[in-house]
């Protein structure tokens, strides 16, 4: 049986005959839900089981990143998704069928000042990539703007895992280049950087760059 919450014009919850509702997250927030009640079928197809497997393979990444990083970070970074889910659509869209990662378009987390320029690029010590960026804070940035990196391993490791690396207030704008350790040397790795505000501002992240790159070999 259906419960009502708020009165008649209130979200309905559970099942009322034939129909089920739910509270659901949207890209637009949460939303109440009226679907048909109907018994689950559980296709295995080739190409949903695939489909199940990224997941998987992304979830996976995502938990390894951390809440401390995804709930902050990367909170509505896709519309009004929390930062898990965001984290789900972004990566989702950019895993291949053999289960390697490439670079997602850019993430607009928000609207703190990004460097006119920042390149990501093969650093010539062993197991790094160098971050180099240039240093105005623009309209809305300052000097003491933190670089936060998120990086992936590109192809699953011998152990069919993707190993992760997340710096924190990295550096600050005046911090270039930047050499980010990944500890391997000679693979790709996708790299995320954006700026946070330490200030408070509304405009508290930039957008997120995304690009893979070769770690450097001694």
């Amino acid at each position: 049986m259906a419960k009502l919450t708020s009165g008649i014009l209130g979200t309905a919850r559970g099942a009322i005959g034939p129909l089920v509702g739910s509270m659901a997250r949207s890209r637009s927030g949460k939303v109440n839900t009226v679907r048909e009640r109907v018994t689950p079928a559980n296709p295995r197809s080739v190409a949903q089981t695939l489909q199940r497997n990224k997941m998987a393979e992304v979830t996976a990444v995502i938990r390894a990143i951390g809440p401390t990083i995804y709930q902050t970070e990367w909170d509505r970074g896709v519309e009004q998704l929390p930062g898990f889910q965001s984290l789900q659509s972004i990566l989702m869209g950019d895993i291949t069928d053999l289960f390697a990662f490439t670079a997602p378009p850019d993430t607009p987390l928000g609207t703190l000042h990004f460097p006119a320029t920042l390149t990501i690029a093969q650093s010539g010590s062993a197991g790094e990539i160098n971050i180099t960026y240039t240093s105005e804070n623009g309209s809305n940035g300052a000097a003491a703007d933190e670089l936060q990196v998120l990086a992936i391993r590109a192809e699953r490791d011998t152990n069919d895992e993707h190993p992760v690396v997340t710096v924190t207030d990295a550096a600050q704008r005046d911090g270039s280049p930047y050499a980010l350790d990944v500890g391997e040397n000679g693979e790709d790795y996708l790299v995320a950087v954006h700026f946070s505000s330490t200030l408070g501002d509304p405009a508290d992240r930039s957008l997120a760059y995304w690009e893979v790159v070769t770690s450097g070999t001694t």
